[in-house]
């Protein structure tokens, strides 16, 4: 082994050990897989019988797909003591967001603002009348409107520069990224070939070693989904101990306050028998494809016993030949 391979596997060992400590200590994956989906705890690949004459297979597949287009969705608040006023207040702000965004190449076409929300703001106010008791009426105080800003661009270094013009324009709340994929029927039609593919060379590896399962009654089920990373985001706190000589010592322990974070968590792909594009360095659109097949197998024919009966073959005196049959 040479000196780098070496260090490439203590490096390698180092991170292990620090996801094994960081990870399970508070993690939780946001968002559910469909109950069809590969189990994290099984084979991807797996036969399993259904009856004498009836074998299933599961097949599963994936595709890792960067995205084309990003849209990124700003929220923007603003508040006011007439409508006029915060009208007037939130327009500036975003047109000074929008001439930022036209600085980084983002054309106009490609920015779009909705409104959200006009409301009022109340309190309330004493009032005295000549023959009732004291009360209290909400009065309108100002106004507080919201717009949304959507932002469609192609670099995903282009969020970062979105996020500081956002910032010089106090607009501070990010509401979501929208990942958008070209033509994921294709995506599913590559996962579909690919996986007929694999099955056939199991099919044909059975045949040569006597399992004729191309002769056999096939029902076939697909399912397919797409996973976004909006939902792939786990979050951990920071992991540590307090020394046990401390304890024993008696001395007064004051834990720190550990760090919680995330971190992009990715469908693991040790789940699937065919990844496409497995390398992946940054969040990615995940396109998931399952095939099942029920294989009907022939029935055996049953042994049947073949009853002979003894014949015997006299020849009389005479010449003459005669068969004896004994029960």
């Amino acid at each position: 082994m040479s000196g780098q391979e070496a260090s490439f596997k203590k490096q390698r060992a180092s991170i292990d050990v620090q996801q094994r400590q960081n990870a399970p200590y508070g993690g939780t994956v946001n968002g559910t897989r469909p109950s069809w989906a590969p189990n994290t705890n099984e084979a991807a690949t797996n036969f399993s019988f259904a009856g004498e004459n009836f074998m299933v297979l599961n097949i599963n597949a994936l595709s890792n797909q960067k995205a084309k287009e990003y849209v990124a969705i700003f929220n923007v608040t603003q508040a006011g003591n007439t409508a006029e006023e915060a009208d007037k207040l939130l327009n500036d702000r975003i047109n000074a967001f929008m001439t930022g965004a036209n600085a980084l190449s983002i054309s106009k076409e490609n920015l779009y603002v909705d409104m959200v929300s006009f409301l009022p703001r109340y309190e309330l106010v004493a009032t005295k009348k000549v023959f009732s008791k004291k009360t209290y009426t909400e009065t309108p105080k100002g106004f507080i409107l919201q717009k949304n800003i959507h932002v469609k661009f192609v670099e995903p270094e282009i969020l970062d520069k979105l996020i500081s013009v956002a910032a010089k324009n106090e607009i501070y709340e990010i509401v979501k990224v929208d990942y958008i994929v070209e033509s994921p029927e294709k995506i599913y039609q590559e996962l579909r070939n690919k996986t007929f593919e694999y099955l056939n060379q199991i099919v044909s590896l059975y045949n040569k070693n006597g399992m004729k399962l191309d002769s056999a009654y096939k029902i076939t089920a697909e399912n397919t989904w797409a996973t976004y990373p909006a939902t792939r985001y786990s979050s951990y706190q920071a992991y540590s101990s307090v020394s046990m000589d401390a304890v024993k010592g008696g001395t007064q322990v004051t834990e720190a306050e550990k760090t919680q974070t995330s971190f992009y968590n990715s469908i693991p792909a040790d789940n699937y028998d065919i990844v496409i594009n497995p390398t992946i360095i940054e969040p990615v659109v995940q396109y998931s494809y399952n095939l099942r097949i029920k294989f009907t197998l022939k029935e055996r024919t049953p042994f049947k016993e073949i009853k002979r009966e003894k014949e015997f073959i006299m020849v009389t005196p005479n010449g003459e030949v005669k068969t004896l049959k004994i029960d």
